[in-house]
């Protein structure tokens, strides 16, 4: 699987722990069924500590495979119309998995320096790979979007889709949390950071 960052803004080098997290679906194609991984780069520490809950929804992404400005155009899109809380028509954007609410504690792996990430069983095509995240569970709470594109090829043939998030739109404001110093201490109770 080859990665593509899916939206032409800035790239930050933040990275947190996060452990993989398997949602399966069924595949109808004829394609065996792979894993198509993921990992979110909040882009920096008050973004991840600031981020109570995250969801990651899977399009199919084959029509928009051509090239990279296609991809880009995609994600582009799949952002805009989150953002301004549009539907996805079936016809146009083929649902394939999405993850309930989760906390990005819950996606940390043991160590540290690993960013959140999961991954979906697939079959063989291209995907995007929407991730928005909240502060809260209401449907004005969110923060962050991202999109990343990714191919998958051949099992165990693939890397990683990065999915970096910006704020969801202009009015976005995270508190920042100077005590707090990393999304493990928060997850792990650390005295100065957001209870989980």
């Amino acid at each position: 699987m080859k990665a593509l960052f899916g939206a032409s803004l800035a790239l930050g080098a933040f990275a947190c722990g996060c452990s993989a997290k398997t949602t399966t679906v069924e595949v109808t194609d004829a394609a065996p069924p792979t894993a198509l991984s993921y990992t979110i780069d909040f882009q920096n520490q008050s973004n991840a500590v600031g981020s109570a809950l995250v969801q990651v929804v899977v399009f199919d992404a084959s029509k928009n495979a051509s090239d990279t400005a296609s991809r880009i155009a995609f994600c582009a899109d799949l952002i805009d119309r989150r953002t301004k809380r549009q539907d996805f028509p079936a016809d146009t954007y083929k649902e394939i998995a999405r993850t309930a609410l989760i906390s990005p504690c819950d996606m940390i792996p043991s160590s540290s320096a690993a960013k959140p990430a999961g991954e979906f069983t697939v079959g063989y095509g291209t995907y995007a790979v929407l991730v928005v995240a909240q502060k809260g569970s209401g449907a004005a709470d969110e923060i962050f979007i991202g999109c990343g594109v990714g191919d998958v090829a051949a099992a165990g043939s693939g890397s990683v889709t990065t999915v970096s998030l910006n704020p969801f739109d202009r009015f976005t404001e995270v508190p920042p949390y100077p005590q707090c110093n990393s999304l493990v201490n928060r997850c792990n109770g650390v005295a100065n950071c957001p209870t989980r």
